[in-house]
This record gives structure tokens, C-alpha cells and sequence, in this order.
């Protein structure tokens, strides 16, 4: 629920805060990281807003589970675990370049916390995310079945890894050829979270 997420997200914010507070006290006084660190403060109000609304779209994203889902699931992991998955995502939402890659990372929270993909599937999809150009993600529809392409978006979906290559052959009914691909289970996946989500239609 809102209560529960709200107590661990806080506490989260506050451990951070804390700890960039501790590295700016403890390096301002080292020479070429003195510099740095000034300027990490100056530009410390408009680096935590921009985040802050990142993670509040998130976390709208992200609605849908419930109080018992994300206690289990979280409740589940060991602190080290924990910690590792916080750190993620922090890093992942702060490095999305677009809001609906946001948006997508809040959806792949969810179906983690519903348990409808495991550790591995959201750390997958996350980093081939934040890799991705936001309008490519709009054609990953073409590619539910076979299909032929002479396409650049299409070779870069395959390098993140949500494309399978399935080899140079002629275009049906042509001397053309080309390369044919297929969603990946990776590409699959992220597709049936976004049409769950109606994310298509509103691309449309």
C-alpha cells in the first residue's frame, strides 16, 4: 500500500541523502575533487528536482499491486538483495532520458513486484530500456511474428537484445533479400507489459 511503499521509499531517500552529504564533507577539501563537489552543490536543486519528478512518475507507473504483494516481495529479498535491486533502479530511472522510458521502468517494477517476472527478466528489460531510442520501443508491434526488414530500427532492437536474428533470406515473393527477425523472449515479454498497460494505444 501507499503507507508501506512510502515508509521504504523515504527511508531510501534519507540513506542517500545522508551518504552524499558524508562524500561531500569528507572530499571537499581534496584538491581535484574540491571543484567537483562545489559544483555538485550548486547543481544539487535542479539534479533532485528533475530526479524527484522521474520518480514520482515511477511510482504512478508503477500503481496496480498490493499492500500483501509488495510486503511479501519485498520481505522476501535479504538486505543485500535489497540493496542491490534500490540501487538499480535509482540508477536506471535517473539515466532514463525520456518519460516513457520512465513510465516502462515503473511498469517492469510492477509485474516484478506481482511476481509475473523474475530479478533477472527486470534487469533485462531495464537495461535494454535506458539503451533503446523511445520511438523504436513503438515498433516492437511489427515483430510479433516473422518478419522480413531492411530496417535500421530493427537492427538496433536486436542489439539490446529484444530481437532474435533469424538469418539473411529473400523477401517473400522477391529476388530481394534481407534479414528476418522475431521478438526475442526478452522483446516478448516488454511487449505483453505494454499492451497489458495500453501503452501501444496511446502511441498510436
Amino acid at each position: 500500500g501507499d503507507n508501506q511503499r512510502e515508509k521504504y521509499v523515504k527511508k531510501g531517500l534519507v540513506n542517500g541523502i545522508e551518504i552524499a552529504a558524508d562524500l561531500s564533507d569528507a572530499f571537499a577539501e581534496v584538491p581535484w575533487l574540491g571543484s567537483i563537489i562545489k559544483l555538485w552543490k550548486i547543481g544539487a536543486n535542479v539534479i533532485d528536482v528533475l530526479f524527484v519528478k522521474k520518480v514520482c512518475q515511477f511510482l504512478d507507473a508503477s500503481e496496480g499491486y498490493t499492500e500483501k504483494e509488495f510486503k511479501t516481495f519485498f520481505e522476501e529479498m535479504n538486505s543485500h538483495e535489497q540493496e542491490v535491486l534500490s540501487e538499480f533502479l535509482i540508477s536506471s530511472i535517473s539515466q532514463a532520458d525520456h518519460r516513457d522510458k520512465v513510465t516502462i521502468l515503473g511498469y517492469i517494477y510492477k509485474y516484478r513486484v506481482k511476481k509475473e517476472i523474475d530479478e533477472e527478466m527486470l534487469f533485462r528489460l531495464c537495461s535494454a530500456i535506458n539503451r533503446c531510442y523511445t520511438g523504436d520501443l513503438k515498433e516492437l508491434l511489427k515483430f510479433e511474428k516473422e518478419i522480413f526488414i531492411r530496417y535500421y530500427v530493427a537492427d538496433i532492437l536486436f542489439n539490446v537484445g529484444l530481437l532474435t536474428n533469424l538469418g539473411i533470406g529473400p523477401e517473400d515473393g522477391s529476388d530481394l533479400e534481407g534479414t528476418r527477425y522475431k521478438l526475442s523472449v526478452i522483446g516478448k515479454k516488454l511487449c505483453d507489459i505494454l499492451k497489458k498497460e495500453n501503452w501501444f494505444d496511446d502511441k498510436k
